[in-house]
């Protein structure tokens, strides 16, 4: 199994200076390299048609082109997890008290919620994080997480079309949950994902 994960938000907390409210997980998942592979090529191929250089990214596309993309996922063989976190619900003083660092927390809130799903899973994050977040997120994950993940690494999302998809799907979400999804994007591909919330101040 591979699961693709990025994320729609910030890890701030200081909303009078537009930290979001909201920070958006989005878990791609594939069964196999086959499946992932096949998919990252119609993606490629739908860039191509486009006549496109850049990366596909949610919150740099207009309306037409959001709208297009969504028809493209309709057809992927994919399935997506989605985990909402409304940092309204969360107390920051826990972060200072222990140390911890509030990007990390969230994706491993994210990851644990769905950590059934996820056993023996070989996990792709987006790896424009530095050096020391890579090397210590790697050993907090697995402290975390009550399951065993074959092996975690950090890619460009330039070039990988399935962090791309990972990054639609959370920044769709993300305008859903703030209430500005005009376009209707994540009612015309819920089928394709699980959406859970964390529910209360940990």
């Amino acid at each position: 199994m591979l699961v693709f994960v990025d994320e729609s938000g910030d890890a701030g907390f200081k909303f009078d200076q537009n930290s979001s409210q909201f920070f958006i997980v989005a878990m791609v998942v594939f069964d196999d390299d086959a499946q992932a592979t096949a998919t990252a090529n119609q993606i490629a191929r739908f860039r191509q048609s486009l006549k496109q250089k850049d990366e596909f990214k949610f919150s740099k596309m207009s309306r037409q082109r959001r709208q297009d993309f969504a028809e493209l996922i309709k057809t992927l063989d994919f399935v997506a997890r989605v985990f909402v976190i409304d940092k309204l619900l969360v107390d920051p003083k826990q972060f200072s008290q222990y140390g911890t660092d509030t990007y990390q927390w969230m994706l491993a809130e994210a990851l644990i919620a769905f950590q059934d799903e996820f056993s023996q899973a070989r996990l792709k994050l987006d790896g424009t994080q530095n050096r020391y977040f890579k090397r210590t997120f790697k050993s907090y994950i697995r402290q975390r997480l009550e399951i065993k993940i074959n092996d975690l690494v950090f890619v460009d999302s330039e070039s990988t079309e399935l962090l791309q998809l990972a990054d639609f799907v959370a920044g769709a979400v993300h305008r859903q949950q703030r209430g500005e999804d005009v376009e209707k994007i994540v009612d015309s591909i819920q089928e394709k994902f699980i959406i859970k919330k964390l529910k209360k101040n940990p």
